[in-house]
């Protein structure tokens, strides 16, 4: 797992994805992206790895 100082909080990849919350929770239930964690709460941050972030805005441009 990556560093957690280097993950991407929830806010910062829907700003980098130009994208709601709510569809990016929609992403993740659909599998469509991974988050590498959740923290704790009914509304907890789920991380990012920047990685698999910048993976997903290639394959993203890439599709269309």
């Amino acid at each position: 797992m990556p560093d957690d100082q280097q993950l991407l909080s929830s806010s910062e990849v829907c700003a980098v994805l130009q994208i709601s919350r709510s569809t990016l929770v929609r992403w993740i239930a659909a599998g469509k992206i991974t988050a590498v964690q959740k923290l704790p709460g009914q509304s907890g941050v789920y991380l990012f790895d920047p990685a698999e972030i910048a993976r997903f805005v290639i394959a993203r441009a890439r599709a269309g």
